[in-house]
């Protein structure tokens, strides 16, 4: 009789590891989906700061193309008018 016990014990100890890996990979299907849809709001500041990064490491035809990201977003954006200025005068497009 013990052995029968100890075999319906593991039984439901595997339907438990079983149910556990479903659970973590919904958990995970989640997590990506929530996360394709998070990194769609790129903000106007986001791609301000980008294109200052851009911009600092003197890489000036990314920089512009960011921030014109920026002002495509948000045309009152001042940093991204800016930023877009800077790069041009440092390219020495002015």
């Amino acid at each position: 009789m013990p052995f029968i016990i100890g075999q319906k014990k593991r039984k439901n100890e595997q339907i438990g590891v079983k149910y556990m890996r479903k659970l973590k990979f919904f958990i995970l299907f989640l997590l990506i989906i929530f996360s394709i849809f998070e990194t769609g709001c790129i903000t106007a500041s986001d791609h301000a700061i980008i294109a200052k990064n851009f911009i600092e490491k003197e890489r000036y035809d990314a920089g512009i193309s960011n921030a014109k990201k920026a002002i495509a977003t948000d045309k009152s954006y001042a940093p991204g008018w800016y930023l877009l200025g800077v790069a041009y005068y440092y390219k020495g497009n002015y």
